[in-house]
């Protein structure tokens, strides 16, 4: 009986432990099962996290390259967009030499020689053209020229300028004087001079010179994109001195029907008369024969110079005009000064002095004495050039 109820209770005992061992072991489980499930939620919430923040951070990536990419190759665009249209024309004189021509700059009467061009006298516009570079325009843009007087003695000078349907065949665009060095027997060279023109706009244009000079470089940077651009050349060179007209430092063209001032000095025109600043090959004047003088006022009949002395200057000047014939070299001209409104003419003796042929070379001038302030008017008895005028 003893060993019976023994048994039972150590039967009891074991099956105590075993329920206690059953439930600790569910409890673990549980509590694994639980771990379990939260460590796979805040997996998958990290993976979703992490998805998220590379899909955003690939996103944003792509949006950055891509703003990048777009900007760089808009740069890249414009850069190149920039340099297909802007092209720099550098003339070319081995290639001038050999057809007159680099495909650019064409010289015609000139001599292209391996580093230079001589224009070699006055340059003619039209089915004439001679000592004459020209060139066609894809855009509006520059023009350096790099040029020196083709003579020690002699100022002269070297235009921009397009055709035009007028006396001369062309309208200046701009100009640069090329100064000699004053003394023909001066041993010392003219020095060089560079210029950067504005060319306005495209077209056709011309590179003319008033009488010989060497033409050292030119680059004519354009813009084929740029039709017209604002034409800020400078083509009012006052005159240097005011007792002096010196037809060179005047624009090269037609005057105005109202006339124009140069200074002290002017030129009254009309409609009808045509009075212009005009190319000629030089003249000596016989008070400076080391200095020849290129240019010349055309004054035509009808037309007149006018001079006006202001009443603080001293009086007891001479007005001197040298000049020459416009026409036929046979023909000879006389001049006649009015003071004011007078219309009567005076100093007439001075009318009997007639104005050198066409084909003289060697100037003399005619004088007229001014006794009081006014503005004197000369008129001439047929077409006349007026190369140089001084005030003494």
């Amino acid at each position: 009986m003893k060993k019976s109820l023994k048994a039972f209770a150590l039967l009891a005992v074991l099956a105590g432990l075993t329920s206690c061992g059953t439930v600790k072991t569910s409890v673990a489980v549980s509590a694994v099962s639980s771990t379990a499930s939260s460590v796979a939620a805040s997996s998958v919430e990290s993976s979703v996290a992490s998805s998220a923040d590379s899909s955003v951070a690939s996103s944003e990536s792509s949006a950055v390259e891509s703003s990048v990419s777009s900007e760089t190759s808009s740069e890249a665009s414009s850069e190149v967009s920039s340099a297909s249209t802007v092209t720099a024309h550098t003339v070319d004189f081995a290639k001038i030499v050999a057809s007159k021509t680099d495909g650019f700059f064409t010289a015609t009467g000139c001599t292209p020689e391996a580093a230079d061009i001589k224009t070699g006298g006055t340059s003619v516009v039209g089915a004439s053209a001679n000592h004459i570079i020209t060139f066609t325009a894809e855009g509006a843009g520059t023009l350096l020229i790099n040029a020196k007087s083709g003579s020690t003695g002699v100022d002269r000078a070297a235009y921009l300028a397009k055709p035009a349907d007028n006396a001369l065949g062309f309208t200046v665009v701009a100009y640069v004087i090329l100064p000699g060095t004053g003394d023909a027997t001066d041993n010392t060279k003219a020095a060089k001079v560079e210029k950067t023109f504005t060319v306005p706009a495209a077209g056709d244009y011309y590179i003319l010179s008033n009488d010989g000079v060497t033409v050292y470089n030119l680059v004519a940077t354009l813009d084929s994109s740029k039709a017209s651009v604002t034409d800020d050349n400078d083509l009012t060179i006052p005159q240097a001195d005011a007792s002096i007209f010196n037809p060179l430092e005047a624009v090269p063209g037609m005057i105005p029907a109202a006339g124009a001032a140069y200074g002290s000095f002017g030129i009254v025109n009309n409609a009808a008369a045509g009075a212009y600043i005009k190319f000629n090959s030089g003249r000596s004047i016989d008070s400076q024969t080391a200095k020849a003088r290129a240019n010349c006022a055309y004054i035509p009949l009808d037309a007149a110079f006018t001079y006006t002395l202001a009443a603080d200057d001293a009086l007891g000047k001479t007005v001197t005009i040298y000049a020459s014939c416009h026409d036929a070299e046979a023909t000879t001209a006389t001049m006649t000064m009015y003071k004011g409104t007078d219309t009567t003419g005076i100093n007439a003796d001075n009318t009997t002095l007639a104005f050198a042929s066409q084909a003289t070379k060697t100037l003399v001038g005619i004088g007229f004495s001014i006794t009081a302030a006014a503005t004197y008017t000369f008129k001439p008895s047929a077409n006349i050039d007026i190369y140089y005028v001084t005030v003494a």
